[in-house]
């Protein structure tokens, strides 16, 4: 995502329009193909949960695009390996998880890596990209735990009214403006694969997991997102991200092996 955003030349109310075009163009037909002839029944289903879910991701997907906006990649994916500190306190708050011994190790170890990140970037006028992170990593924190509670739920449903709500916000506010084709390719991709499939992949799997897990196996976006962004435009979070990403990155593979070798010992 921080890559095509960075291949964009569009101002950010341009972003957010087209984007949600390419993501709700993605998911209707997937809508269908899901839902078939209940795809109606589906939708008049729709209730406070779902609307309340859709409200949580149309809020942390305007903050993600305006964090990107307004910092490096680096610094809105550090405080995105916060998550699994809120989702672990939205677990236990809404659904009284627990969190076994491993995961608040590894989250002590992300944590460590964190602070390396962050002591590097302080200082440096990031602070309202910073903020625009901090609200989408609460956000969608506690969108993981809800839809974890409520098994139930389409996700294509929620997905599908968060985008739409996102682009009736942007037609209020910025004029309708159809960007280059090399632009609207980008926004495509970027709508439509990067953030759009991505996330919808990312909350499916969420439910099948405890919160606190699934938020920690996403961090390895935070090792690869800045990565990307520094091989193809040479953005350079400093030597202190990398050494940062290297211990959340070592955290979550420790996470996942707890999880793996177990079931191998027992077969």
């Amino acid at each position: 995502s921080g890559v095509l955003i960075r291949l964009l030349h569009m101002d950010i109310w341009a972003i957010q329009l087209w984007r949600s075009v390419a993501t709700l163009i993605l998911f209707i037909p997937i809508l269908i193909a899901t839902h078939g002839r209940d795809t109606f029944k589906a939708l008049r289903s729709i209730g406070r949960i779902d609307l309340f879910c859709a409200a949580l991701g149309s809020i942390a997907m305007f903050s993600f695009i305006n964090a990107v906006a307004a910092t490096t990649v680096a610094d809105v994916l550090v405080v995105y390996a916060t998550l699994p500190f809120f989702a672990a306190l939205f677990g236990w708050i809404i659904s009284k998880e627990t969190v076994g011994r491993r995961t608040l190790s590894a989250s002590g170890v992300a944590l460590a890596g964190v602070f390396v990140m962050v002591s590097a970037s302080a200082g440096d006028g990031r602070l309202l990209g910073d903020l625009y992170s901090l609200i989408m990593t609460v956000t969608f924190g506690l969108q993981l735990v809800i839809l974890r509670k409520y098994q139930g739920r389409s996700i294509i449903v929620i997905n599908i009214i968060s985008v739409l709500a996102n682009v009736i916000i942007c037609l209020c506010v910025a004029p309708l403006k159809v960007p280059q084709v090399s632009d609207l390719v980008v926004v495509g991709a970027l709508g439509g694969l990067s953030v759009g499939l991505g996330m919808m992949l990312f909350t499916m799997g969420a439910r099948l997991i405890p919160s606190a897990r699934a938020s920690l196996i996403g961090l390895i976006e935070v090792v690869l997102g800045p990565l990307w962004v520094w091989l193809a435009f040479n953005e350079n979070p400093g030597s202190a991200a990398f050494v940062g990403g290297a211990l959340v990155l070592a955290a979550v593979v420790w996470q996942i092996m707890g999880e793996i070798v177990p079931k191998k010992s027992m077969t």
